[in-house]
């Protein structure tokens, strides 16, 4: 799928809030697909609440340039539907929770999600990158972000300061991450 045609889908998908499924790569490596809608755009990322079997499982922040392909079938309205129907509350929250995300850079991400006080996933999903780091963001500079890691024990560990332009993607409101956060130790 071209670059024009994703980005005319994104804004279509927006706009109806649609269920769709997001399939993603970055030159040799490929990504996971993400179902889910797509609650905001920019020029440059798109904000997806993640869907998977009827649960809403957090929000990403992820490049345009790493969508290779957004699928709308018949199969994705009948999830969507179903979703509505079944979480109409969660379905509500979604779309008015994106409102405060300034999409323009993932400077401008990591600043809101600071503000927020929001406790974040950030990622590499290239093979070459080894980056995952889990925790609240301590610093933010223009080419890097500095976040309070705590480890699968949740134990506190000093910062992780990462490249702005190795991440891949942006996870927060996530069951993951909400839940391990309240078990932290120092």
């Amino acid at each position: 799928m071209s670059l024009k045609k994703i980005d005319k889908s994104i804004k279509i998908h927006v706009k109806k809030k649609n269920y769709v499924r997001i399939s993603r790569g970055y030159k040799n490596d490929i990504f996971g697909a993400i179902t889910g809608y797509l609650v905001a755009s920019s020029k440059n990322f798109v904000l997806i609440a993640e869907i998977e079997d009827f649960y809403f499982f957090g929000f990403h922040c992820i490049p345009i340039r790493t969508i290779t392909n957004i699928r709308r079938n018949k199969n994705d309205e009948y999830f969507g539907m179903i979703f509505e129907k079944e979480s109409p509350k969660v379905f509500k929250k979604i779309f008015q929770k994106s409102n405060s995300i300034n999409l323009n850079s993932f400077q401008n991400i990591l600043k809101n999600l600071k503000n927020q006080n929001e406790c974040v996933i950030i990622e590499s999903e290239r093979i070459k990158d080894d980056l995952f780091s889990i925790g609240h963001i301590q610093k933010i500079s223009k080419k890097t972000v500095a976040i309070k890691h705590f480890n699968a024990q949740g134990f506190l560990e000093e910062p992780i300061k990462e490249k702005l332009q190795k991440i891949t993607k942006i996870t927060y409101q996530d069951n993951y991450s909400n839940t391990f956060k309240k078990y932290i130790r120092s």
